[in-house]
C-alpha cells in the first residue's frame, strides 16, 4: 500500500468512526435533552477525541504527496468536507470528486478471474503426482482461462487500473519465463522488449494510484 493510499484509508476510517459517533450524541440529545450532563461528558469524552483523530488523519493527508493527477483530484475531494464550503469550493470539489471516480471497468474483474484460474492450474498440475495432468478439471480450467484471455483480446480497459490489470496479465503472458531474480531472469531483462514491457506496467500501476511494481 503506497503512502498516499494509506492516508487516505486512515481518513476514511477516521471520519467513519467519528460520524457513528455523532449519530450516536443526537440519538442521546434527543432521549435525555440537548446540553444535558450525559450529553456533554459523551460529546467530551468520545466525540471530542475522535474529532481530534480526524484532525491528526487530514494533517497526515495534507502532508502526502500525490504522484498522479487522479491522487491529486482524491486528494482534494478528501480534504474539502460538506458542510464547511465556500460555493466557489463546492464547485472545486465535484468536479474533483467527478474526475476522480473509476467508473466500472469489466477488464479489472476479467484480469482477476483469469489470474485465479493460472494460479488454480498452477496448483492442479503441482499435485498431479503422476505428472499426466489429464484430468478432466485441468482441461476445463484452461479451456476457461483461453476464454478469457479470447475475450480480454475484444476488449478495452477504461480506467488507470484496467490497463494495469491488463498490462500485468501481459507481463506473465509475455515477459520472460525464468523465474525473477535467478540468472535467467535477470539474462531476460537485458532483452529492450522485456524491459520496455517491464517498464510501462510499472507506469500503469503508478497512475492507477497502486503500489507500483518494478
Amino acid at each position: 500500500m503506497s503512502q498516499f493510499t494509506h492516508a487516505m484509508t486512515k481518513l476514511k476510517e477516521a471520519r467513519h468512526l467519528r460520524d457513528a459517533a455523532l449519530d450516536a450524541l443526537t440519538v442521546l440529545e434527543h432521549s435525555v435533552g440537548v446540553g444535558s450532563a450525559e450529553a456533554k461528558k459523551y460529546d467530551d469524552e468520545t466525540v471530542g477525541p475522535l474529532q481530534e483523530k480526524v484532525t491528526a488523519a487530514e494533517a497526515k493527508l495534507r502532508d502526502t504527496e500525490p504522484e498522479t493527477p487522479r491522487e491529486y483530484l482524491m486528494k482534494v475531494q478528501a480534504l474539502l468536507e460538506e458542510g464547511m464550503l465556500s460555493e466557489t469550493v463546492v464547485a472545486l470539489r465535484a468536479d474533483a470528486e467527478r474526475l476522480s471516480v473509476t467508473e466500472d471497468d469489466p477488464v479489472i474483474e476479467l484480469c482477476q478471474r483469469w489470474k485465479t484460474m493460472r494460479r488454480a492450474v498452477f496448483d492442479m498440475i503441482t499435485e498431479d503426482v503422476g505428472g499426466h495432468c489429464d484430468s478432466p478439471e485441468l482441461e476445463e480450467t484452461e479451456a476457461a482461462q483461453r476464454r478469457l484471455e479470447r475475450q480480454l483480446l475484444n476488449m478495452v480497459p477504461t480506467s488507470p487500473e484496467g490497463v494495469a490489470a491488463m498490462l500485468d496479465l501481459y507481463w506473465v503472458l509475455e515477459g520472460p519465463g525464468s523465474l525473477e531474480g535467478t540468472d535467467g531472469w535477470l539474462k531476460d531483462m537485458q532483452n529492450p522488449q522485456y524491459l520496455m514491457l517491464r517498464r510501462l506496467r510499472h507506469g500503469a500501476f503508478i497512475v492507477a494510484g497502486q503500489a507500483g511494481r518494478p
